[in-house]
């Protein structure tokens, strides 16, 4: 056996296993409209690097037909690749998305660690949520000068809004209408960029309907800051578009507060 087929023979083997880690990257750990803005490429890059290019390379330097030793040399590229993969993998799968939090006019992506670090009622909106990221709603004081207190309050702190677990509660009928009002106004965003008009056309087509059908709302994410388009008539979540809230033509309207729902 030549070098070659003993290095294809091993990227083959490899090839399995980075089949079921890609779909579980793919459509469990980073989920769409997620997978870009979160982190995913980057678990991706991660497993294919340690999974189809370490252990084959690895296996092509070194496999000689006849050579002593040989067997185990392959022994411990094999360890040594299974160690790398296994740690390569339970990184991406603990800085997965586990959970998006509305807090304050947008939406934030949440990794375990961050879910845990937000304490309170955290952890059970998580267990209890039937969604795939669960979504929670940070429930603010219902006077006007105790939210202003509690923002400037969590600005001096550093214990962002979004982390306040103790406030959390699941996102569903009894908030969605308070988030829906705090919707941008999309039309400002394609007078920015050409790229913003063709990104909200190619919504348009691909999921029907006009802007009035949907809210978009901030998406801010480890590596990008979107727009996160929710269905008006029932909340679900549809699509993220590539567009930067913060760059408009002309200012974002103030968020306004909304009393609690009853």
């Amino acid at each position: 056996m030549t070098r070659w087929k003993a290095s294809l023979i091993h990227l083959g083997l490899s090839a399995v296993i980075y089949v079921a880690l890609l779909y579980l990257i793919v459509f469990l750990w980073y989920p769409q409209p997620y997978f870009a803005a979160d982190g995913g490429w980057q678990g991706v890059q991660l497993i294919t690097g340690v999974d189809l290019v370490l252990g084959p390379l690895l296996t092509l330097i070194v496999f000689k037909s006849g050579k002593p030793g040989l067997r185990r040399d392959l022994t411990l590229i094999g360890l040594l690749q299974t160690v790398a993969l296994v740690w390569g993998t339970w990184l991406v799968y603990d800085q997965r998305i586990a959970m998006v939090t509305y807090a304050d006019g947008s939406f934030y992506t949440l990794s375990t660690e961050q879910v845990f670090a937000a304490g309170g009622q955290a952890p059970a909106v998580a267990v209890q949520s039937s969604s795939a990221p669960p979504y929670a709603f940070v429930r603010l004081p219902a006077d006007a000068r105790e939210r202003q207190e509690l923002r400037l309050k969590t600005v001096f702190s550093g214990n962002p809004m979004h982390q306040l677990g103790e406030r959390y509660e699941l996102l569903g009928n009894s908030n969605l209408q308070e988030v829906l009002a705090h919707a941008v106004e999309i039309g400002r965003y394609p007078a920015v960029s050409e790229q913003n008009r063709e990104n909200l056309e190619h919504f348009l087509a691909r999921y029907g309907g006009t802007t009035q059908d949907y809210a978009f709302l901030p998406l801010r994410c480890r590596y990008q800051t979107l727009l996160l388009a929710v269905r008006r008539a029932d909340g679900s979540v549809v699509d993220s578009l590539d567009i930067n809230p913060s760059k408009t033509a002309v200012p974002p309207p103030p968020v306004v507060d909304m009393p609690p729902a009853k």
